[in-house]
């Protein structure tokens, strides 16, 4: 491969969802938010459950590569919350759901 290509490929993401995407066309208030707070958790403990089995078996370096960008990513994300507004509203989850049906 030709270093022009080498370096296009050093700069090319492994994802696609963009921090505007994020912060805009996913739900962030209410159960909904709740919700992907959940889902951005557990994709995370997804991805290091799916890097331990990895380290073990084998994995290639662009699956890993493709989840420890991903993982850093939600990271991030989280990093960049209010920790003690997260806590409250992981804890707190079911009430916000409740209150959405009931409306």
């Amino acid at each position: 491969m030709n270093k022009d290509l080498e370096q296009l490929f050093e700069i090319c993401p492994y994802n696609t969802v963009s921090r505007f995407e994020r912060q805009n066309f996913n739900e962030q208030t209410g159960a909904g938010r709740a919700r992907y707070i959940i889902d951005v958790i557990n994709t995370i403990r997804k991805i290091d459950s799916e890097l331990s089995y990895g380290k073990s078996n084998g994995m290639k370096n662009f699956e890993r590569n493709a989840l420890l960008e991903e993982k850093e990513t939600l990271l991030d994300f989280l990093n960049e919350q209010d920790i003690k507004e997260l806590n409250s509203t992981v804890l707190n989850w079911q009430n916000a759901d409740d209150d959405y049906w009931i409306e």
